[in-house]
């Protein structure tokens, strides 16, 4: 069996018109057995469809199709060298589809980041059903992991760059007198005192090069504590990437099984339900509506 591992982020859905924010609503409007044809909604040269496959326990098992007619792929055989096209009848459509499950009574979206599909849910998701719902009253925001710092210092894989960017505006007298020189011969370029310059220190090329992480972790405590004067403050390790000012978008990671090149719906729902037992009493104190 091949298994494929994959992020899923947390949203909130912080506004939904009031006659949709219901589980019966939702899924009568979205489900197979409704009419399909007039929930497709379009979205730049492609368009979007939301399917509720099932509703179970208050959670929506959900699917945002991305549909496109437009540069459709043709196929090579490797073996015979021979190159055909797909051919689509009328109302066919290559589909690409990202997965997720919908908390409707916490209001949070469980989602899928899907590279050749929806990557993030918060854009497309609410200009689809402030769309088709015909409300703009729709507001979908992606959930901020406010340990972000925690994660990165408790995080034992080695760092391989640490990125600040400050303004000069905000450069101090003193550092711009006796700072390093390479940076002091930058200052003026620009003449309304608004540039922007980025640092970045990385270990460098080649197996084994690595950062400090302890002095890593020290020297992005002190950043911190200086924020008011930082555009930007990011730490990379191979895998992963901490933004220290902005916080992570909040995010957990699953492994479910691929059928045909596609991870199957009913695994990645199973799974993401999951997730929303383990973590939905610390998401709840975290995102609690008052």
């Amino acid at each position: 069996m091949i298994m494929r591992d994959i992020a899923v982020y947390i949203y909130q859905v912080l506004r939904l018109p009031e006659q949709w924010n219901n589980i019966t609503g939702l899924f009568n409007r979205f489900n197979l057995e409704s009419d399909i044809q007039q929930n497709i909604v379009n979205y730049g040269d492609d368009s979007l469809l939301l399917i509720i496959d099932s509703n179970s326990n208050g959670l929506l098992n959900c699917r945002l199709l991305k549909l496109r007619r437009s540069l459709i792929p043709n196929i090579l055989n490797s073996r015979t060298k021979l190159e055909r096209d797909i051919l689509l009848r009328d109302n066919d459509f290559i589909k690409e589809e990202s997965h997720f499950i919908w908390n409707v009574i916490d209001a949070l979206i469980f989602g899928q980041y899907n590279y050749n599909a929806i990557r993030h849910f918060s854009l497309p998701l609410m200009h689809y059903l402030s769309t088709v719902l015909d409300d703009d009253d729709v507001d979908i925001r992606p959930a901020r992991d406010e340990d972000t710092f925690r994660r990165m210092r408790e995080d034992n894989r080695p760092f391989k760059k640490i990125e600040y960017s400050v303004s000069q505006e905000s450069l101090t007298t003193t550092e711009t007198e006796r700072g390093i020189p390479i940076i002091r011969s930058l200052l003026g370029l620009k003449d309304d005192n608004n540039a922007i310059i980025k640092i970045t220190i990385s270990a460098g090329r080649g197996r084994g090069k690595v950062l400090n992480n302890q002095q890593i972790s020290r020297v992005s405590e002190t950043l911190i504590g200086r924020s008011e004067d930082l555009y930007s403050l990011k730490v990379y390790s191979d895998n992963s990437k901490y933004d220290l000012l902005n916080e992570n978008l909040l995010r957990y990671a699953i492994r479910v099984n691929e059928v045909g090149g596609r991870i199957e719906s009913s695994d990645f729902y199973s799974k993401a339900r999951l997730l929303n037992q383990i973590h939905i009493i610390n998401l709840r104190r975290r995102f609690r509506r008052d």
